[in-house]
């Protein structure tokens, strides 16, 4: 890592000292640049530092992109502090594990963001949270909760050269953030991820990109995944790129976007992608656009034709990555050609190696399918507080077991087929049936349930929970939905329910998932 700052905060400031007047954070009206992120930094660790927070302590966040959110990450980089993100999606109870499992110390947050009020949510679920001290970023704070503004006043106490003195302290190995992903056990993991992994894997990403000071990246992930939060302002930050933020994905508003602030990088799904062929991008000046990246899913290829063909986009990308990776394993050529694009994620990092096995974990040849195994530098410390499952995930010869089944061709371009864990992806976010499952099984009237991911044109997959009922009731499905909106995220919500007497069950006496999708296909769902 010869030649890079020790840390993310440092980078920041390294960066800003080259281009202080470029604009690094829009934000609607919001529009901050370099030299005026770096103050804000350095305001929000003196915050920091008057609230007690000490190097090392977690700090949650919970809230939308927002611009305040990316201060307030960085401020809590610069205090030597670790970032702990939570899913605006996640509900009171959700939120509240993260808080207790990462021991975090404080939160920012957000009242009113799609008519939620965050605080109040998590002392509604965990009153052992009600002293937490909490920053309202956005929105009206009540009780001891402290505004943004009062946040910042309250670091005025504290003199500049004390937060200088904590950015210059954060090292390399430093824990930067602890991103929580979810497992097939139904309790999320907390993973631990270093400020120099993060400069590693983002450095090298936006290297392949060809990432520079004149892009403009529109940020539509967010922030509290890694798409966001990496493939996003960390990237940004590193190249000197302008971090341009929005929550909405709606074509109308993207289209109105990327004409006005001249969007030149945007990451997203094929759905945001085929919009901009739509007979609704006609006339719109999309003539800004540079370069598209999609995640690993199966992309058409003539969808990346076409967006090569009417030159909406000078180049396209797919990239393949996961949390456990600090972000990207494998990212494909600008040169390549759109059946490689279209099919493959790219070839492997520089910085990590990559191998396929079979079930007996030996290794396949080129071209068969297999567990992808991943080893490098950018391989998480650990799962937070769970040794046990560390040692599960990562092998004694540092290789990391993603889970995920595919293949390596002979030329070296990596191919994602499936996934071995019981895992469908809605919208964008990852869904572990067990998780679901075990909350469905909570309700009154359910006896035992299986959840399995069925295709959807929008959101590409959605759940369909098959229900035994308890004896002398019967299933309610908008009863049920209503149910499970309360206490999951609202892309878990299952989106069809089927009743059944009994669960199918194999040989081994689990449930036989592959009899419930044969049922799906036989007897289709209206």
């Amino acid at each position: 890592m010869t030649g890079r700052a020790a840390s993310i905060p440092a980078t920041l400031r390294a960066i800003a000292a080259r281009h202080a007047a470029r604009e690094a954070i829009v934000d609607g009206k919001v529009r901050l640049t370099y030299a005026e992120l770096d103050c804000g930094v350095i305001d929000a660790c003196r915050g920091l530092i008057a609230m007690g927070v000490q190097p090392g302590d977690r700090v949650a966040i919970w809230a939308q992109n927002c611009w305040q959110w990316c201060v307030a990450s960085l401020g809590i980089s610069a205090a030597g502090a670790v970032i702990v993100p939570i899913n605006t999606r996640f509900r009171g109870q959700e939120a509240a594990r993260l808080v207790r499992d990462s021991g975090a110390v404080t939160l920012f947050t957000t009242v009113g963001f799609l008519g939620a009020d965050y605080p109040d949510m998590l002392r509604q679920a965990a009153p052992s949270c009600g002293d937490l001290p909490t920053v309202v970023m956005t929105g009206d704070a009540a009780g001891k909760d402290l505004t943004w503004e009062s946040f910042l006043g309250g670091g005025e106490t504290v003199a500049e050269t004390e937060a200088l003195e904590r950015i210059d302290a954060v090292k390399t190995e430093d824990i930067c953030d602890i991103m929580y992903t979810s497992g097939t056990t139904g309790i999320s993991k907390g993973v631990v991820q270093t400020h120099g992994k993060n400069l590693l894997a983002m450095g090298s990403f936006a290297q392949a990109l060809g990432l520079s000071p004149e892009d403009r990246n529109l940020v539509l992930a967010p922030l509290f995944a890694q798409f966001g939060l990496r493939g996003g302002l960390y990237m940004d930050v590193m190249t000197g790129a302008t971090t341009i933020l929005d929550s909405v994905f709606d074509p109308k508003r993207i289209f109105d976007v990327i004409e006005r602030e001249r969007i030149t990088t945007l990451p997203g799904p094929p759905t945001i992608m085929s919009a901009l062929l739509s007979p609704n991008a006609a006339g719109r000046d999309l003539s800004s656009l540079r370069i598209a990246i999609m995640g690993s899913t199966v992309i058409p290829e003539d969808l990346v034709l076409g967006l090569l063909d009417n030159n909406v986009f000078d180049h396209v990308v797919t990239a393949y990555g996961l949390t456990e990776a600090c972000g990207p394993v494998s990212v494909s050529a600008l040169q390549d050609v759109p059946a490689q694009i279209a099919s493959f994620a790219g070839r492997v990092l520089k910085h990590l190696e990559i191998r396929v096995t079979a079930p007996d974990g030996n290794p396949v040849a080129p071209g068969e399918r297999g567990e992808l195994l991943v080893r490098g530098a950018t391989v998480m410390n650990g799962y937070l507080n769970d040794p046990e499952l560390t040692a599960a995930t990562i092998d004694e010869d540092g290789w990391l077991h993603t889970g995920d089944i595919g293949l390596v061709n002979s030329q070296g371009y990596v191919q994602i087929t499936g996934r071995l864990k019981d895992m469908f992806i809605v919208g964008g976010f990852n869904v572990y049936p067990a998780e679901v499952e075990t909350a469905i099984r909570e309700h009154e009237s359910v006896r035992d349930v299986a959840l399995i991911g069925i295709p959807d044109e929008r959101l590409g997959e959605v759940g369909a929970a098959f229900i035994v009922c308890e004896p002398g009731h019967e299933l309610d499905p908008q009863a049920l939905t209503g149910w499970c909106r309360g206490v999951l995220a609202n892309y878990k919500v299952p989106r069809v329910f089927v009743q059944l007497d009994e669960l199918p069950l194999n040989s081994s006496l689990k449930v036989d998932k592959l009899v419930l999708r044969r049922r799906l296909i036989v007897r289709p769902i209206p």
